[in-house]
């Protein structure tokens, strides 16, 4: 039988400029492989390989700056980089941690690696049938961090123009050589080569692991497909949303983030750990990764965050409920940043005398919350507003105070009332007529609450091609104008090092 060996990330990684981010580590570039590789000759090594696939880093400092969820505290005196560049739309060609544009970049492709790597391994072990759930995961992985990549550094999807849009290189095959070359598929081809993995991912995927909700199943895996179809659109896609989110959604009542009662007498400190914690019946998948965002979302470290003002506005914005919201609030200055207790940092010492070590953070990268939005969107899509409005009252009795969609149910007049179709506010390229413009405001305003810090209404932003508008104090309003080419962020340097075309910015 013919095995296989991997490079471990640690030893070799060549990825698309990777290689040019470790050498800020390295004293040179590795030129060849290494001969102490981990030999992968059985389905329990393939396993383990592939829990490796999700040690990836986040977005969420990039996403929420970019956002109109922060806005400008006024205090000259905060500043972190990553902070500042992307609440101003701006190139970041400098940092290279785990927060940054570049760490999300080669995180995402060191996942990818590895589960090219696994679907090799898998492949020349005979493609036995007891390794088909793990080709399944393998390939859900690969799905899904292009996925994140195509919509974070390429044009939103737009089948009149992805064709010929830039999009990523879609990364099918291990690395077997220091310095290979890639290029741009087009986002149409991402999203086809993406389609096609989730589609047979989910076929194969299965949840016999230790710890299920860290590792795609095919519950994550159908959460990823309403995502996936909501954010290719179009009439092919709801029904699909529709389909995945309902054999999900077996008791919604039961499996929504429950803030109007379980989460009403929790502590802040208590919230945190609760909200990623795979024990939360709310939470599909979760995801553990190196990160200092938990410092920068509630101890205001940069200058544009979630302000009192903004709190203000959100929590006063006009909802077809008269309930209040029942999202916890905190601060840790008077007049500082506003945060929703949802992360806490693990931190791991590599030398406890020296105090040295790395930051890491649990957080939620599929819940049942966003699956019934996804899906009360798609039924107003397809024109099903009575099952549309019943997701939402369903979401509105955990996220408001007393709220009881019994007593009170939620009425056509009542969204109308709170979220009137405004011309030329939401513009996805395809249409949407004055009512259905009301349901998906109201949904993508639902989303924006229940999101707070976890980099989701960034997407929502460019999918509905919303304007953005960002103060600094005292000057006038930036603005993110719809189909501005800032909403895409720029190829990372290393890359363009590697030959890939940089976006038109």
């Amino acid at each position: 039988m013919k095995i296989t060996k991997i490079i471990t990330v640690t030893q070799f990684v060549t990825i698309i400029g990777i290689s040019t981010l470790l050498s800020v580590s390295c004293s040179k570039y590795l030129s060849e492989i290494p001969d102490d590789r981990t030999t992968i000759n059985s389905d329990e090594k393939v396993e383990l390989l592939l829990a490796s696939a999700y040690e990836g880093t986040t977005h969420y400092d990039i996403t929420e700056s970019m956002s109109d969820n922060v806005e400008d505290e006024g205090k000259k005196n905060h500043f972190q980089r990553i902070n500042d560049l992307a609440y101003k739309w701006e190139v970041n060609n400098i940092d290279q941690d785990e927060d940054s544009p570049l760490g999300y970049w080669v995180g995402c492709y060191k996942s990818i690696a590895v589960a090219n790597q696994a679907l090799a391994s898998i492949s020349q072990l005979g493609d036995r049938p007891e390794d088909l759930p793990s080709r399944g995961e393998a390939l859900l992985i690969r799905a899904y961090y292009h996925f994140m990549l195509v919509n974070l550094w390429a044009k939103q999807y737009n089948p009149q123009t992805a064709a010929t849009d830039p999009g990523i290189p879609y990364v099918t095959e291990p690395e077997e050589e220091p310095f290979k070359k890639y290029t741009r598929n087009t986002v149409q081809e991402v999203y086809d080569f993406i389609e096609k993995d989730l589609l047979e991912g989910l076929e194969l995927v299965g949840s016999n692991y230790a710890s299920p909700k860290f590792r795609f199943t095919p519950e994550s895996g159908k959460a990823f497909a309403t995502r996936f179809y909501l954010n290719k659109g179009g009439n092919d896609s709801w029904a699909k949303i529709i389909q995945y989110a309902s054999e999900l959604l077996t008791s919604p009542s039961t499996q929504l983030r429950d803030w109007s009662v379980a989460y009403k007498s929790l502590s802040s400190d208590a919230l945190e750990i609760q909200y990623s914690s795979p024990d939360e019946p709310a939470n599909i998948m979760v995801g553990a990764s190196p990160s200092y965002y938990a410092r920068y979302y509630a101890g205001s470290p940069g200058q544009f965050d979630l302000t009192q003002h903004l709190i203000n506005a959100l929590f006063n914005a006009p909802r077809p409920v008269s309930n209040s919201w029942a999202y916890k609030t905190y601060s840790y200055e008077i007049g500082g940043n506003q945060f929703v207790p949802k992360y806490t940092e693990h931190f791991v010492y590599t030398n406890q005398a020296a105090g040295i070590g790395n930051g890491f953070l649990q957080h939620v990268i599929f819940a049942y919350d966003e699956v019934l939005l996804n899906r009360a969107e798609a039924y107003a899509m397809v024109g099903n507003f009575e099952a549309a409005r019943a997701d939402l009252a369903i979401f509105y009795e955990k996220k408001t105070s007393g709220y009881n969609r019994v007593t009170t149910p939620l009425t056509e007049e009542a969204i109308q009332k709170a979220f009137p179709a405004k011309e030329n506010e939401l513009s996805p390229y395809y249409t949407m007529t004055a009512q259905q413009k009301v349901y998906v405001k109201c949904i993508a305003e639902a989303k924006r609450m229940e999101y707070l810090h976890e980099g989701l209404r960034w997407f929502e932003i460019r999918r509905l091609n919303l304007e953005v508008k960002h103060l600094i104090l005292p000057q006038d309003n930036m603005i993110l104008k719809k189909d501005d080419p800032r909403r895409e962020l720029q190829i990372p340097a290393a890359a363009q090092e590697s030959g890939l075309k940089p976006n038109v910015r």
